[in-house]
């Protein structure tokens, strides 16, 4: 069944592009929200970001 509430804002894509960056290089939440509106034109906040980085086990 369909959950309700807002659709995810950062897909696959842009979490393997974050994990990418991160392992290369350490890298504030507000430098990734920074590159991924410059290289992938993606507009989240901080909070978004750092809640992608939970989920991907680097907090």
């Amino acid at each position: 069944m369909h959950r309700s509430g807002a659709p995810p804002k950062l897909n696959a894509i842009h979490l393997e592009q974050i994990t990418i960056w991160t392992e290369k290089e350490a890298l504030t939440a507000r430098a990734i929200v920074a590159r991924l509106k410059k290289e992938c034109n993606v507009k989240v906040s901080v909070g978004t970001v750092t809640n992608a980085l939970k989920t991907l086990g680097f907090v």
